[in-house]
């Protein structure tokens, strides 16, 4: 005959179990994929857009951050040129890397011919990501800007 006591401590044990079977099923772990990516490059410009770049920083990767203190970078940045919009032409995700290439468009206040004026223009740029915490993290020191900065008035 099984005791009051000997049962109770079984149906903990089995409560357990089932609780820790199921909190392990019901976790999902993030992966590294080209779906992630994107949405992660599309979250990073849209804090772009909007100049935030408290939210930006929170994006760059450990090692980068291990070189570039939140201060430091919100000083070089605040006053960096605003992008105006921006498409992805192409995602490639590589185990725990990525690369995005994404057409910018920008607009910059400059001196024209003696005078203030409005640049407008666009520009490409290869970034550089890795997934790191269950999340993709820009390197914004590999980040490399190729072809066009057509200029327009």
């Amino acid at each position: 005959m099984i005791s009051a006591r000997t049962h109770a401590v079984g149906s903990r044990r089995c409560f357990l179990v089932f609780l820790l079977a199921g909190f392990a099923c019901g976790c999902k772990v993030a992966e590294p994929t080209r779906e992630s990516l994107d949405t992660r490059v599309r979250q990073y410009w849209d804090y772009r857009l909007a100049g935030d770049w408290n939210r930006i920083y929170g994006m760059i990767s450990s090692q980068e951050k291990k070189s570039t203190s939140k201060e430091a970078f919100l000083r070089d940045n605040r006053d960096a040129f605003r992008s105006s919009g921006f498409q992805i032409e192409a995602i490639e995700v590589s185990g725990m890397k990525g690369e995005a290439t994404v057409r910018q468009d920008w607009r910059m206040q400059l001196p024209v011919g003696g005078g203030e004026g409005l640049q407008k223009g666009s520009s490409r740029m290869k970034e550089s990501w890795v997934f790191e915490k269950d999340d993709w993290y820009i390197n914004l020191t590999q980040t490399r800007v190729f072809g066009d900065m057509d200029e327009k008035k």
